[in-house]
């Protein structure tokens, strides 16, 4: 080996460093952010030093070798040599983590495009899937919206046709009475077909609303559940007219002993409309201390007897059974709305009183303040010199 092998290892060595440095400065500014590109330019780079590293320590591996079989002449050479292995270590200890830095990167970047990628993909087929599945239901929904209202009106004729039989019936009559029952139950029967059906369409409409996309499935579900309750409170209505030419001895002898019942709910119920348009001036602003009294005369008279009437048909419900118990259980819906529109009221005058007072404490408030600011002036005044 000549001697000027030694310089030209030492200036590659050198080389190498200055080399690696640069490729390491550039490793260094890459973040999750860059362009994949980008950081697989550095990657090749430090990719092409770590390779020059690698083959010039096999290189200088051989060179020592052959300086040291040379003999003790060379030996100088050799050590010289011997001492640049560290600075090439050195190097491989730095680049090499940093590869594997660089490597995870690209391989999260990579991973992340193609998440993003996939995730928009979902994304637009969801989309194109829920205007598919909208316009299903926009479609299909009026139709069950009609067979349930059909199936509403048909329990609703059921009931205004008995309700004068019940209320006076052609005792003097008997083939008419025969022939008005006889009517009431076919129309009964024939209302229940027209909610069995549209029970079944639900039915086949929900599940298919289960398979549609997310939002439209929601409000599919919502849609056809509110359809369903609507269907279920007008049999719960019809029920007592199936049988009603078997029933209608006791129903007419119930509506009887309810009457007084029925009576009292029938004024709660003016009263509580009266209280209620009367309560609407709320709707436009604070109501004054003489609006609020008006209704609160009206709505609590009208509060107590709602109560009380609920109070008794839960007494009359505990031992009755038939026709007495529909009766009961239909006059317990109509108290149950009335007292939802008597609490509204209620919360709203609540809600009005309690502004009302609140801009009382402030008027109040704001005219001791200016009492006492008209008092301080004077004092301020009373102490001015002469």
């Amino acid at each position: 080996v000549p001697p000027g092998k030694v310089d030209g290892a030492v200036v590659k060595v050198e080389g190498l460093e200055a080399a690696v440095k640069d490729a390491m400065t550039s490793a260094k500014t890459l973040s999750a952010s860059t362009d994949s590109k980008v950081s697989q330019e550095v990657l090749s780079e430090l990719q092409k030093q770590n390779s020059e590293l690698m083959e010039f320590q096999k290189s200088l591996t051989q060179d020592i070798s052959e300086l040291r079989k040379a003999g003790a002449s060379v030996m100088p050479l050799a050590t010289e040599l011997t001492k640049l292995s560290p600075r090439l270590r050195t190097l491989q200890s730095q680049i090499n983590p940093m590869m594997v830095q660089v490597r995870t990167m690209i391989s999260k970047s990579n991973a992340s495009v193609a998440d993003a990628k996939k995730r928009a993909e979902q994304e637009a087929a969801t989309e194109a899937q829920e205007k598919k599945d909208s316009k299903e239901l926009q479609e299909s929904l009026p139709g069950t919206q009609e067979l349930v209202t059909t199936s509403e009106d048909s329990v609703e004729a059921v009931v205004s046709l008995a309700a004068p039989l019940i209320a006076e019936p052609p005792e003097d009559s008997p083939d008419l009475l025969k022939q008005a029952m006889e009517e009431i139950e076919t129309a009964a029967n024939d209302a229940m077909e027209k909610i069995t059906e549209a029970r079944k369409e639900i039915n086949a409409k929900l599940a298919a609303a289960r398979k549609f996309a997310p939002e439209t499935r929601k409000l599919a579900l919502s849609e056809y559940g509110t359809l369903q309750t609507k269907l279920t409170e007008a049999q719960k209505k019809l029920n007592p007219y199936k049988n009603f030419k078997k029933e209608f001895r006791s129903r007419v002898e119930a509506r009887k002993q309810l009457a007084e019942l029925t009576e009292s709910l029938s004024s709660a119920e003016l009263e509580v409309e009266k209280a209620s348009m009367m309560s609407s001036a709320a709707e436009h602003g604070q109501m004054s201390e003489d609006e609020i009294a008006s209704v609160e005369k009206v709505v609590q008279p009208a509060k107590r007897a709602i109560e009380n009437a609920l109070k008794t048909i839960d007494q009359k419900y505990r031992t009755a059974d038939g026709a007495m118990k529909d009766e009961l259980n239909a006059m317990k819906g109509k108290a149950g709305g009335f007292k939802k529109t008597v609490d509204t009221v209620v919360a709203t005058l609540q809600r009005q009183r309690e502004s009302l007072t609140t801009r009382e404490m402030l008027t109040t408030a704001a005219s001791k303040v200016d009492a006492a600011d008209e008092s301080l002036k004077a004092c301020q005044e009373a102490e001015m010199p002469f």
